[in-house]
C-alpha cells in the first residue's frame, strides 16, 4: 500500500531531529518514569518525505493498493491510523452520532487499554473489528456516549479526517482493519509536518516590501520614459 500524492523530493530531513514535550504524549505509551521531554530522529530512510500541511488543513490520506509496482486499486475499505510516539495534537471531524453509530465505536486508546498484548500495534486489527452500526452483541451499554470523536477513516465523503491542534512532525501507522477487505496485514506508515498558518499581522510587512518595491519600479519606468522623450525633443 502507498499514500497517494505523498512527495519525492524533500529538504532537511535526512538527519532530522525533533522534541516531543512529555504533556504532549499519550498516557497510553507512557511509563511511570517517563517524565520528560523525548528527542526523536526523523527516519527518512524508512519514511522518506512527508506531506507537508498547515494546521487548518483536514487531512485523510487516500491509499493505493499495489502488487510491486503495478497499481491494483484505490483502498475504499475502513482503517484507523495512530501516532506512533503518541502525539496528542490531533483529533477528529466526526464524532460517532454524525457518523450514524447505533453503539459506542472502537477507538484506538480504549483498544490498547482493553487488550492485553506486547506490541501496541496489535491491539486494534481486522480480527477484534467491530462496527458501530450494528447493536452489541452483548448489548451491555445502553448508556453510551456517540459524541466521543469517530476514529474509523475511509475513502468516503463522509468520513472523519484528522485535524490538528498544533504544530510539528506526526508520524502516523495507518491500518486496514476492515476484515472483508483482505486477508493480508495491510499497513503503511505516513509522516506529515504541520506548519503554522501565518496571521494577516505577519502577511503584511511581506505586502509592504513588495508594493514598496513595485511602486518604485514604476516611477523608475516612468522617470526614465520621460527623460527619454526629453532627450527626443
Amino acid at each position: 500500500m502507498l499514500p497517494r500524492g505523498k512527495p519525492v523530493r524533500c529538504d532537511g530531513y535526512e538527519n532530522y531531529s525533533f522534541v516531543i514535550p512529555r504533556h504532549q504524549r499519550r498516557d497510553v505509551f507512557l511509563s511511570d518514569q517517563d517524565v520528560t521531554d523525548k528527542v526523536f530522529r526523523y527516519d527518512f530512510a524508512r519514511l522518506g518525505c512527508p506531506f507537508t500541511l498547515l494546521k487548518n488543513e483536514p487531512f485523510k490520506p487516500i491509499i493505493d493498493l499495489y502488487d510491486g509496482e503495478t497499481f491494483i486499486k484505490e483502498v475504499r475499505a475502513n482503517y484507523i491510523l495512530w501516532e506512533q510516539h503518541g502525539r496528542t495534537e490531533y483529533t477528529y471531524s466526526t464524532t460517532m452520532k454524525q457518523a450514524g453509530c447505533i453503539s459506542e465505536a472502537q477507538r484506538w486508546e480504549k483498544m490498547v487499554k482493553s487488550v492485553q498484548v506486547e506490541e501496541k500495534d496489535s491491539a486494534w486489527s481486522k480480527l477484534n473489528y467491530r462496527s458501530c452500526f450494528e447493536e452489541p452483541a452483548n448489548n451491555s451499554s445502553p448508556n453510551v456516549d456517540l459524541n466521543q470523536p469517530y476514529e474509523i477513516l475511509n475513502s468516503s465523503i463522509s468520513s472523519s479526517q484528522i485535524l490538528w491542534n498544533d504544530v510539528g512532525i506526526f508520524v502516523f501507522t495507518l491500518k486496514v482493519v476492515d476484515p472483508e477487505f483482505s486477508f493480508c496485514n495491510l499497513t503503511v506508515e505516513i509522516a506529515v509536518q504541520v506548519n503554522a498558518v501565518r496571521g494577516l499581522m505577519e502577511e503584511i510587512p511581506t505586502f509592504v516590501v513588495l508594493g514598496s518595491s513595485s511602486l518604485i519600479i514604476i516611477i523608475m519606468v516612468v522617470s526614465a520614459y520621460y527623460t527619454l522623450f526629453r532627450c527626443v525633443d
